[in-house]
């Protein structure tokens, strides 16, 4: 790609929101099938780096590559799978050096991802960023431009399939309820700052996904091509074009947590068997997550009014501890010290 700084400004940045185990991952798959959309890595080095060098222009060598030592050990996911080279971010960084702008950087990082198509047919970055659904503000702030798409599934068969992987920290239903709707709380945020957002039901997604892709490519300006929709074998070709940047326990690992990606689009999960939840606990779940189900036009099946239990109450404390607290609180602090604690865990 010509990465001129005219042609990096022309493209425009987007955001996918959600939870865990909401089919975001197969939607960005979906996604990054059209030629005009990169779909990078889910890394939130765009937040977590913004109070550091929001007000950056001119860079020295040295400087750039202070940066790029950064980012690549606070990464989350292993770069050598995802990324090109730490190296020709570090020479194509040193090229816009005199006039490289926060927001600039940003896009060239991107583009800087994995992805087999011309990059000069990039017309979109859509970042999935689990952790972003937290940062609202700072989100806004960073891309006032931005649209954002928000895919929901009902927190009662979330909360099992959630259990199931033993995701966010926890197999307690409630608490994984909690988790939930503290995420999806900050559409209100969106709302309130009248942003454009799309939102999308992973049940309406899975059952007529040519509809809900048609949708999603008018929010986002862009044609509709129905090849998105051909998803079968293209993640696996993936990971084999790159398995040998990556271990194979962490293959495995891959193979084994996104097992979805491999089977194509299909409803085989939208509904919980039969006892796979109780009364008690449905009821629960609808008292927690109530105002929510009503936005986003979930069937309320129950008119019992059901009291939480102590336990209950600190699984929903322990929630908010362990994700809009500590995601704030991580955020505050200065990089400096993210990175000599990414150092210490390394």
């Amino acid at each position: 790609m010509d990465l001129t700084f005219k042609k990096i400004n022309t493209v425009q940045t987007h955001f996918l929101l959600s939870t865990e185990r909401t089919g975001s991952s197969l939607l960005s798959l979906i996604l990054n099938l059209h030629p005009s959309i990169l779909y990078p890595s889910e890394e939130p080095f765009a937040i977590y780096f913004y109070k550091a060098y929001k007000n950056k222009i001119k860079w020295s060598d040295s400087e750039i590559r202070k940066f790029v030592d950064e980012f690549w050990l606070m990464s989350e996911n292993n770069l050598n799978l995802f990324f090109i080279t730490k190296e020709n971010l570090y020479t194509v960084l040193i090229q816009h050096k005199k006039n490289l702008p926060y927001h600039f950087l940003i896009k060239i990082i991107y583009l800087q991802f994995i992805e087999p198509k011309p990059k000069q047919d990039i017309q979109l970055i859509v970042d999935k960023q689990l952790k972003y659904f937290f940062y609202p503000k700072q989100l806004i702030s960073l891309f006032p431009e931005a649209k954002f798409i928000i895919i929901v599934r009902d927190p009662r068969v979330n909360a099992q399939r959630k259990k199931l992987r033993n995701l966010n920290s926890g197999s307690n239903a409630v608490y994984l309820t909690g988790i939930w709707n503290y995420t999806y709380k900050n559409i209100y945020y969106f709302k309130k700052h009248n942003k454009q957002l799309k939102i999308v039901k992973y049940e309406e997604f899975v059952s007529n996904p040519a509809l809900i892709i048609e949708d999603i490519c008018r929010f986002l300006d862009i044609p509709f091509m129905p090849e998105m929709l051909i998803t079968k074998g293209v993640y696996e070709s993936f990971l084999d074009l790159r398995k040998n940047k990556i271990s194979d326990e962490e293959l495995a690992h891959l193979k084994d947590f996104q097992s979805g990606l491999f089977t194509g689009i299909n409803t085989d999960k939208i509904r919980l068997n039969e006892n796979e939840i109780d009364e008690i606990l449905n009821n629960k779940i609808i008292k927690i997550t109530q105002s929510l189900l009503t936005e986003f036009g979930y069937e309320i099946n129950s008119t019992k009014q059901t009291k939480l239990s102590l336990n209950d109450r600190l699984q929903l404390i322990k929630a908010y501890l362990y994700r809009p607290l500590l995601l704030k609180f991580y955020l505050q602090i200065p990089l400096s010290i993210k990175v000599l604690i990414k150092k210490i865990r390394r």
